[in-house]
């Protein structure tokens, strides 16, 4: 679930990479946006079948939180959140800091685990992934002109594919706390 969690990120906060876009520029567009909030559809498709689901995802640097009606990812406080539907607890683990929030080392993580590039499309542009070195062995993502997404789609090793697609999307603050559950009980 760290994985999916990671990614997601990667390519929300360092979306594009081009010889005619400096980096520098994605790096000031995301540097500057402390809200990003988002209804989200997740289409998790395997050989076997497909599961839709439907939640939000949030930013309020350096919190974040991503949720549907089967699993939980909070950030908050320095602490990383998880919990699955069906379990009778959630897990915690200590972070040193909220890592997704730095675009400068999202850029970095994402050169050294996948051979990238970027192209200009009608809308906006369309970053994709290959050769991936982790469990995510390729990802693409549809961004608007200002580098916000669309529909991000990644693959794992095993080829399950994962599809979120980004709708309601806003920068500006709507005032939601992230706050971690009370009614969820999690062990370090």
């Amino acid at each position: 679930m760290k994985n999916k969690f990671f990614i997601l990120f990667l390519i929300l906060f360092a979306s594009a990479f081009a010889s005619d876009i400096p980096t520098s520029a994605i790096v000031k567009a995301w540097k500057n946006r402390n809200l990003f909030s988002a209804d989200i559809t997740q289409n998790s498709i395997s050989p076997i079948d497909t599961l839709i689901e439907t939640g939000n995802i949030a930013i309020r640097k350096p919190d974040a939180i991503f949720k549907t009606k089967s699993e939980l990812i909070i950030f908050k406080s320095g602490r990383l959140y998880t919990y699955t539907t069906g379990s009778d607890v959630g897990m915690v683990s200590t972070m040193e800091s909220f890592a997704y929030a730095d675009v400068s080392l999202l850029i970095s993580e994402l050169e050294m685990n996948f051979m990238l590039k970027l192209a200009k499309t009608d809308i906006g542009y369309n970053l994709t992934g290959i050769n991936g070195t982790g469990n995510i062995v390729s990802f693409s993502a549809s961004l608007d002109e200002q580098f916000i997404p669309k529909k991000i789609t990644w693959i794992d090793l095993f080829g399950y594919i994962t599809e979120i697609t980004f709708e309601n999307i806003s920068i500006k603050d709507k005032g939601q706390n992230i706050n971690v559950p009370k009614d969820i009980e999690f062990l370090e």
